[in-house]
C-alpha cells in the first residue's frame, strides 16, 4: 500500500490530471472509507473525532448566529 501511494502521489502531483481522470483511474480514493484510511495512514489520527469535538465545541455559537 506504501508504493501504491507514493506511485499516485507521483502521477497526480507530476502530471496534475482532471478530478473526471483520478475518479475513473482510482475511484476508492473518493469513498469516505478510503479517505479516512489514507488520512489515518499520513497523520497517524482519526478524521472523523476531532472534527466531531471540535463541532461539538463550537455548536452553541453556531445556534446563537442561526
Amino acid at each position: 500500500m506504501d508504493s501504491t501511494f507514493s506511485l499516485r502521489r507521483k502521477e497526480i502531483i507530476g502530471e496534475e490530471p482532471l478530478v473526471k481522470d483520478l475518479k475513473a483511474r482510482w475511484p476508492a480514493l473518493f469513498t469516505e472509507r478510503q479517505i479516512e484510511a489514507e488520512f489515518r495512514r499520513i497523520v497517524s489520527m482519526n478524521l472523523k473525532q476531532p472534527f466531531f469535538d471540535l463541532l461539538d465545541e463550537f455548536v452553541p455559537r453556531f445556534l446563537r448566529l442561526y
